[in-house]
């Protein structure tokens, strides 16, 4: 039977060490996503009400041309 080489038990093992890689890169990849996202789904802007843009509530959309119940 062939004898394995000495291990150093400082030195972590490749497959944790690739692991680790491959989780950081999920989690950059996840953020990335999540901020694209709230970005074009419109998670901050004027209509939205609550972010730092427009601290105040959300105002409804003006309307233009006369309205369909006969109201102005």
């Amino acid at each position: 039977m062939a004898e394995l080489p000495p291990t150093d038990p400082d030195e972590e093992p490749r497959s944790l060490r690739w692991l680790i890689g491959l989780v950081a890169a999920l989690a950059v990849a996840a953020a990335v996503i999540g901020v694209l996202l709230f970005h074009f789904a419109g998670g901050a802007g004027p209509n939205t009400g609550g972010s730092l843009a427009s601290p105040g509530p959300a105002q409804p959309m003006p309307t233009h041309g006369p309205s369909q119940n006969g109201q102005p």
